[in-house]
């Protein structure tokens, strides 16, 4: 009576296990197959962000260098656009910031106290030419908006720096002299050389 009560309660505990194996393995796969489904349910929206900067046919990156390799009174104006495309999903905000300047060699740079109009006026106050830079649109709309950045150099004869004056026409006539001899030196150096950082930034729907 006993082996027999043996050999059931043997055979129940290996029922007993196999169904708990069975349970475990059917919950698994229930929860396998709800993990999936609660994961696949959620989709995330990128918002792309695709600003493009151009020069002509020259895609450039948001520093962009503008030389004049030879500078001399009476030159004709050298100008260059950069064109900008917003290709992305949201408005964003177009801005510059000269980074330095260098004329003839020496160099000027941006600082905490030296700002982007403080090099343009510098160079506007104390040399026969100048730098101008024109921004034409300060937000660019989503998917397709334009705008550019034109930056022109400028050096004509008799320079109104002090109002056509002697001191004027000396000052072209001195910055004129050291501009040739700079050339004569460096004809592969750009006589003016300006670094900018081009920045856009999204705006908050």
């Amino acid at each position: 009576m006993f082996e027999v009560l043996k050999i059931i309660f043997k055979r129940i505990k290996l029922k007993t296990l196999i169904i708990l194996i069975l349970l475990l393995m059917f919950n698994t796969y229930a929860w396998f197959i709800y993990s999936t489904k609660v994961s696949t349910s959620f989709t995330t929206h990128i918002i792309a962000w695709n600003v493009q900067f151009k020069a002509g046919e020259t895609d450039l990156s948001s520093s962009v260098t503008f030389n004049v390799d030879r500078a001399y009174p009476g030159m004709d104006d050298y100008s260059q656009k950069i064109a900008v495309t917003n290709n992305g999903e949201m408005d964003i905000s177009l801005s510059y910031t000269i980074k330095s300047v260098t004329i003839l060699g020496e160099t000027y740079t941006a600082d905490e106290t030296t700002t982007s109009d403080d090099l343009l006026n510098m160079i506007k106050n104390n040399y026969p030419f100048s730098i101008n830079i024109v921004q034409d649109a300060d937000t660019l709309n989503a998917n397709g908006g334009t705008g550019s950045f034109v930056i022109t150099f400028t050096w004509p004869y008799e320079s109104d720096i002090i109002n056509n004056t002697v001191e004027g026409d000396m000052l072209d006539t001195d910055w004129g002299e050291k501009a040739y001899e700079y050339y004569a030196v460096n004809p592969n150096t750009p006589s003016i050389q300006l670094d900018i950082e081009l920045t856009a930034n999204q705006l908050s729907g």
